[in-house]
């Protein structure tokens, strides 16, 4: 038995093992790309660590790709169905119910699951930080802002990842409309750990609330080295700075991000790449400010992607590029195909 860095008993077999892991958590919370290194690293350490298992399966549907998703589904299956899980802990089981459901797309109930967890085991941070993407994923904002809101009493200023959770709780907070209190808790995790790039995003969203676009613009400018380097979140920032410079009438300087930045000539496949660059050029089409051609490759890599269906907050962006490529085609057997996955 070991105790990880927020003071949690584990079984994990090793302290290599529990090393590694504590290591893609902090990944996890900064969005940085190694997660699955340090995840295979811990369970070389120990094959049967549960709470690594569980994270893997998290992992898997957290992507949005479906490949990976049913890769991580026979992972899990084949951990259920050959490790002997009789002396796991209560909080290690409700793990891998909590994944389990994930990978059978029952987020609702993932969700509930993460929330026994957290509310029994405050500073278990694997169920805060997957329940806050859950919550984020279902539009749940109630319990977006509430379920890292009421573990913070658990948390203390001198714990590790405690900036992250605020930075947390500044989205939730606001989400759930509450701007003021958004901001102060934003800027405060902010302060306390510049890299938070989630905090950072609290923040900007707050400020698109209040409709405070200079300031947002501003806010980026200051810390441009904080969020564009290091992280594959930025990539969502600049969209926020894309969308600043639209509201302040600067539709050049939101082109030149989606060119330079958010869809280059060398940019991967991987879904999370796709969806803003789709927005912000469906935005611009709206406005007359794209041709036609700026949608072709992103429609192309959109439909080797999207059949089936898997996922409809990506399967409306890829949407919004068979459209804006004029793919009437394509465009309609996604939508039969989601309405196929809906029944």
């Amino acid at each position: 038995m070991q105790t990880d860095s927020w003071g949690n008993p584990t079984t994990a077999g090793s302290a290599e093992a529990l090393r590694h892991f504590e290591h893609a958590v902090d990944c996890y919370v900064h969005f940085r790309g190694d997660i699955e290194d340090c995840l295979n690293a811990s369970l070389e350490s120990d094959a049967s660590f549960a709470l690594g298992e569980a994270f893997k399966g998290y992992i898997g549907v957290l992507g949005t790709e479906p490949v990976a998703a049913r890769r991580a589904r026979k992972r899990l299956d084949a951990y259920l169905e050959t490790t002997d899980q009789t002396g796991l802990l209560e909080r290690e089981h409700l793990h891998l119910s909590a994944a389990d459901a994930f990978l059978n797309g029952d987020f609702h109930t993932t969700s509930r699951l993460l929330e026994t967890i957290s509310t029994a085991y405050p500073r278990d941070i694997l169920s805060l930080i997957v329940g806050h993407q859950i919550d984020f994923f279902t539009g749940d904002a109630v319990r977006l802002e509430r379920r890292v809101g009421d573990a913070l009493h658990a948390w203390t200023p001198d714990d590790p990842h405690f900036s992250n959770l605020l930075g947390m709780h500044a989205f939730g907070l606001e989400e759930t409309g509450q701007h003021a209190r958004a901001l102060e808790v934003g800027l405060d995790a902010v302060n306390r750990n510049p890299k938070d790039v989630w905090g950072i995003h609290a923040v900007t969203h707050t400020f698109e609330e209040m409709g405070r676009f200079g300031d947002g613009t501003r806010f980026f400018d200051e810390r441009l080295n904080d969020w564009t380097t290091g992280n594959y979140f930025n990539l969502h920032n600049w969209w926020h700075y894309a969308l600043f410079a639209l509201e302040l009438g600067d539709d050049d300087k939101a082109l030149s991000i989606n060119d330079a930045v958010l869809f280059t000539e060398n940019k991967g496949e991987a879904a999370l790449e796709l969806l803003d660059a789709s927005a912000l050029c469906w935005r611009l089409l709206l406005e007359g400010r794209v041709e036609r051609e700026r949608f072709q490759r992103q429609a192309e890599i959109w439909k080797r992607k999207i059949d089936p269906a898997f996922y409809a907050f990506n399967d409306m962006h890829a949407m919004m590029s068979f459209i804006g490529d004029g793919r009437s085609a394509a465009a309609k057997t996604l939508l039969k195909n989601m309405e196929q996955r809906a029944q």
